[in-house]
This record gives structure tokens, C-alpha cells and sequence, in this order.
């Protein structure tokens, strides 16, 4: 079941943090940009991970793998988008040839 998965990666995610954290001695900061920017990672992240499982569970492995490996065409888009970045002609044909794969697959 993708929610068990997923609670048991966090459970596991933990306990490395905790670990981490306390062999470094570590001491906690209080930014409120900072902390307002890292939970909305978290939530994401964790978002993203159970919609991955989900889709595990419902398709293909090989299909969702490699569709999903493709996020750096989103990636690229977004900084198009939001900062302005040009897209290359090699970015470009990346994106095409990507999103050309992404059809194959899923024919």
C-alpha cells in the first residue's frame, strides 16, 4: 500500500536525521523565511514520494520510472518561466526528444 510506504520512508527518514543531528551536535536555527521555505519542501517532497508510489501501484514500473526521471524538462520550463533563464537549442531538442520518449513509452 503506497500510504504504509510512505509512512515507513519517513519513520526511516528519521531516525538518519535524528542520528545525523545528534552526531553533529547540532543546534536549531530560527529563520522564518528560512523555516517557512524548508517546510514547504518537506510537504512537497512527501507529496511527490506518495504520488510516485501511487503510481507505482497503479502502472508500469519501467513506465513511471522513466517518466518520472524526466523532471528536468519541468525543471527547465519553470526557470524559463520564473527567472527568465533562455532555453539552449541543445535544451531544446532535449525537451523534445524527452517528451518524444515519453510518448514512445506510453504507447
Amino acid at each position: 500500500d503506497p500510504k504504509s510506504a510512505l509512512v515507513y520512508q519517513l519513520l526511516g527518514g528519521l531516525v538518519i536525521i535524528v542520528g545525523v543531528l545528534f552526531v553533529l551536535k547540532f543546534k536549531l536555527e530560527m529563520n522564518t523565511k528560512g523555516i517557512f521555505f524548508a517546510l514547504m519542501t518537506g510537504i512537497v517532497g512527501t507529496l511527490g514520494s506518495l504520488f510516485f508510489l501511487y503510481a507505482l501501484s497503479k502502472g508500469k514500473a519501467s513506465t513511471v520510472v522513466m517518466i518520472t526521471a524526466l523532471y528536468p524538462v519541468i525543471t527547465i520550463g519553470l526557470s524559463y518561466f520564473f527567472l527568465q533563464e533562455m532555453i539552449t537549442l541543445k535544451q531544446g531538442m532535449g525537451i523534445i526528444l524527452a517528451l518524444g520518449a515519453i510518448v514512445l513509452m506510453v504507447m
